[in-house]
């Protein structure tokens, strides 16, 4: 995913969940079950808590 999408992707998934914790589990892919959800990269995390807090 390139760079910019990543980020837009991130600050639309922050204003859905304001308050979401457990973000492990929020990019699951539907179409298999077994899947727990995508990988989360340190910067990914940092960004999108700032993003949340944003929306607060």
């Amino acid at each position: 995913m390139i760079k910019e999408e990543r980020i837009f992707a991130l600050r639309a998934l922050a204003k859905k969940h304001p308050y979401a914790e457990n973000v492990g589990y929020m990019w699951k892919n539907p179409l298999n079950s077994r899947s727990k959800g995508i990988r989360w990269s340190t910067q990914d995390l940092k960004l999108f808590r700032k993003f949340q807090i944003e929306y607060r």
